[in-house]
């Protein structure tokens, strides 16, 4: 199943290329938020061991990790890439979603938040998917694309081919596992949907993550 704008917004993203191993990627991997952050929102090492992971699969995947992770590294790292992996901390207030990155030397002891507003005007045309692999990344879609400052609409409007976010506050030992399964048949040239569903399968057929929880809260926008 795919959320998507219409027939018109579906059709202009159907000349996508499928993603391989040898995809030019940009993985953002659990960034080390400031003091204060940290306290409400503590490191994550199963997200930083999945995006190891991704990176390990990809040949031309480039990781930023711990502080490295800042926005204006993003923003430098992220031209011209195919595929871009955040796997980290979300964060979701009356349905505006951000993705929670390190502090840069001028933050103190704060952090920044990429926002859906940040990616205004910015050109991710290139990407052909954006996976947010975090808490609630997409929970501004709940209703449709009726939120004009949600993340995945901000990507999609971006010009970014394909977007997975979730729906709900993930639990992260269960989400490694699921992206691994996802990746797999992913860069030896599955859609992302069928990836998608066969990451779910697999996390269903386990007894220890079979409740809809740890499978279904990933959901793909924009194209197949």
């Amino acid at each position: 199943m795919v959320v998507s704008r219409g027939l018109k917004a579906y059709g202009d993203r159907s000349h996508l290329k499928r993603l391989t191993s040898n995809s030019a990627a940009l993985v953002i991997a659990d960034p080390a938020l400031g003091s204060d952050m940290t306290k409400a929102f503590p490191p994550l090492a199963d997200a930083a061991r999945e995006a190891s992971e991704v990176t390990a699969r990809i040949i031309k995947a480039r990781l930023l990790s711990g502080r490295e992770s800042t926005l204006g590294a993003l923003e430098s790292a992220r031209l011209g890439v195919e595929l871009f992996h955040f796997a980290g901390h979300g964060v979701s207030t009356d349905g505006d979603t951000g993705l929670l990155l390190a502090p840069s030397e001028s933050d103190g002891i704060g952090g920044q938040i990429l926002r859906g507003s940040r990616l205004l005007g910015e050109d991710w045309r290139h990407c052909s998917l954006a996976v947010l692999s975090a808490c609630s990344t997409g929970t501004g879609e709940r209703n449709g694309f009726v939120n004009p400052e949600s993340l995945v609409r901000a990507f999609l409007n971006a010009g970014v081919g394909r977007v997975i976010a979730s729906r709900w506050n993930v639990d992260s030992i269960a989400t490694a596992g699921f992206m691994r399964y996802f990746y797999q048949p992913l860069i030896q040239g599955a859609l992302p949907s069928s990836a998608l569903r066969d990451a779910a399968e697999a996390l269903r057929r386990d007894p220890a993550t079979a409740h809809p929880h740890y499978w279904a809260a990933f959901q793909l926008f924009g194209y197949k």
